[in-house]
C-alpha cells in the first residue's frame, strides 16, 4: 500500500511522466497481482501513450499483461520493449520466461543459447537458465546456474525458491529447505514459500522446525487449503511416534474441503498404518476407492499390505489378487507386499 501511495504521488506531481505512471502500475500489480481492478493495465496504458518509444514502459506493459494472463500481449509487449533497446537483456529475457511458461523448454534453452554473452552472465539469465533445466530433468546443472543466480540476485526470493526446488530434485534436503528458508525470510507473507518450507523441513528431518512453519500458514485463514492441511498432516505423521489423531484431523480437514480428494484419504490411512492400528487403516483403504474409484487398485493393495503386517497371509493374497485385477502394477504390486511382509517378519 505505501508502494502505491508512492508512486501515485510521483505521477500526480508529474502527471506527463511515463516512467512514473509505469511505476503505478508496477504497484498497483504487486498489491493485486491478477488486475481485478485493472488499475495496473490503466497505468501503463497511460504510460505507453505518454511515450510510446520507451522500452522501460513497454516492459512493464508486457508484466502486466502477463500477470492477467493475456499471454499474446504480453509477447508483443517484450518484443516491442526487445526493438526499441536490443542491447538491454530484460525484454528479451522476459520473452524467454513467456517461452517457459508456455512449456518450450527446448526453445527457451536454445533462445538463452543465442544471447550475447554479456546477457547470459546475467542473474536473471542463470534464473532462468535454471528453470529451464529443472524442466529436463538436469537438476545438477539446474543446481549450479540458480546457485550462480542467487550470488547475484540474493535479495530475490524466487532465485531462492527455484534453487530450492532444484535441491530438492537432487535428492539434497538440507540445501533445499535451507534456500526455501531464505525465500522465505525475503518474502514471509508468501504462503507458498511457507509451505514448501515446512514440507522440505520435514523431509530434512527437521520436524520440529517443520510443524511450526506449517502451524505459522495453516494458522491464517487463507492457509487452511487441502494441499497444506495434507503437507500438515504428513509432517504428523512421519514423527516417531507418529501424532496419529493430529494427522488424522488434518487430513480429514482436507477431505471436508475437497470431498474428492484421494490423496486425503489415502493419508488417513497411512497414518493408521504407521500406529499399526490395522482395522482402522483397512477401512481408510477402503474408503479411498469410494472417494476415488480410479484408484481402486491402490485401495486394494493398501488392504492386502496392511493384512500381510498384521499377518493374515490368506487375505494378503486374497486382496492382492483383487488389486491385480483392478489394474494395480504388477511391480509395484509385489514390491509393497515384500517390503510389508518383511517389515512384519522383521517385527
Amino acid at each position: 500500500a505505501e508502494a502505491l501511495e508512492t508512486a501515485h504521488a510521483a505521477a500526480e506531481a508529474d502527471a506527463n511522466c511515463a516512467e512514473a505512471h509505469a511505476a503505478v502500475g508496477v504497484a498497483a500489480l504487486a498489491a493485486d497481482p491478477q488486475d481485478t481492478s485493472s488499475d495496473a493495465v490503466a497505468a501503463v496504458q497511460q504510460a505507453t501513450f505518454l511515450e510510446p518509444g520507451n522500452a522501460l514502459v513497454k516492459l512493464e506493459v508486457g508484466r502486466v499483461f502477463e500477470s492477467r494472463e493475456q499471454l499474446d500481449q504480453a509477447g508483443a509487449a517484450y518484443a516491442e520493449a526487445a526493438a526499441l533497446d536490443p542491447t538491454w537483456a530484460a525484454p528479451q529475457l522476459a520473452t524467454l520466461a513467456l517461452r517457459l511458461r508456455e512449456g518450450d523448454t527446448e526453445g527457451t534453452l536454445a533462445g538463452l543459447r543465442a544471447l550475447p554473452e554479456q546477457m547470459r552472465a546475467t542473474g536473471a539469465a542463470e534464473l532462468l537458465l535454471g528453470q529451464a533445466l529443472l524442466g529436463t530433468e538436469d537438476s545438477v546443472e539446474a543446481l549450479a546456474a540458480l546457485a550462480r543466480a542467487v550470488t547475484v540476485l540474493p535479495g530475490l526470493a524466487a532465485a531462492h525458491a527455484a534453487r530450492g526446488d532444484a535441491a530438492e530434485a537432487s535428492d539434497e534436503p538440507t540445501v533445499a529447505a535451507d534456500a526455501y528458508g531464505r525465500a522465505v525470510e525475503r518474502e514471509p507473507e508468501n504462503l507458498r514459500y511457507r509451505t514448501r518450507h515446512g514440507v522440505l523441513l520435514a523431509r530434512d528431518g527437521r520436524f520440529d522446525e517443520a510443524l511450526a512453519e506449517l502451524a505459522e500458514v495453516t494458522g491464517r485463514p487463507e492457509g487452511r487449503d487441502p494441499e497444506t492441511l495434507i503437507d500438515l498432516g504428513t509432517v504428523y505423521r512421519s514423527l516417531d511416534p507418529p501424532r496419529v489423531e493430529d494427522a488424522v484431523a488434518a487430513y480429514e480437514e482436507a477431505l471436508k474441503l475437497d470431498p474428492g480428494n484421494g490423496d486425503a484419504v489415502l493419508g488417513i490411512a497411512r497414518s493408521y498404518r504407521a500406529d499399526k492400528q490395522w482395522e482402522q487403516a483397512i477401512e481408510a483403504y477402503e474408503r479411498l476407492s469410494d472417494v476415488d474409484p480410479r484408484r481402486e487398485g491402490e485401495s486394494l493393495l493398501g488392504v492386502a499390505g496392511c493384512y500381510c503386517l498384521s499377518r493374515d497371509a490368506y487375505k494378503a493374497r486374497f486382496y492382492a489378487g483383487l488389486a491385480a485385477q483392478a489394474g494395480a502394477p504388477m511391480r509395484q504390486l509385489r514390491a509393497a507386499l515384500s517390503d510389508s511382509c518383511k517389515t512384519a517378519r522383521d517385527d
